[in-house]
């Protein structure tokens, strides 16, 4: 599987949801490195697991990061991990949460 930036072509629309779904179904079969295949950091990988759909990831990619706990109101460093990213805010766009708030 020839490495590409999924989340680069779900941000300029070249793809939907769907069809990255049926792309990660595809690397997940073929038994490769999917972060390194979809060329994902670890930590977007992570966020997509605990649930943020990849469009949602798109947007942090190029537009930040939430960096502040839905339940604390604390800054979270996101690069550093201990936290969860299932939440939603106020207006129904993903959060994160500290795994443990301090």
């Amino acid at each position: 599987m020839v490495p590409r930036d999924l989340l680069k072509e779900v941000a300029t629309g070249a793809l939907t949801e769907e069809q990255i779904h049926a792309i990660v179904h595809a690397a997940c079969q073929l038994g490769v490195g999917v972060e390194a295949a979809l060329m994902l950091s670890h930590t977007e990988w992570t966020a997509h697991c605990h649930g943020v759909w990849f469009s949602d990831l798109a947007k942090w990619r190029y537009h930040g990061w939430p960096n502040h706990c839905v339940n604390c109101g604390k800054e979270i460093d996101v690069e550093r991990f201990g936290w969860m990213a299932n939440e939603v805010d106020n207006e129904g766009r993903p959060a994160m949460k500290h795994a443990v708030c301090p």
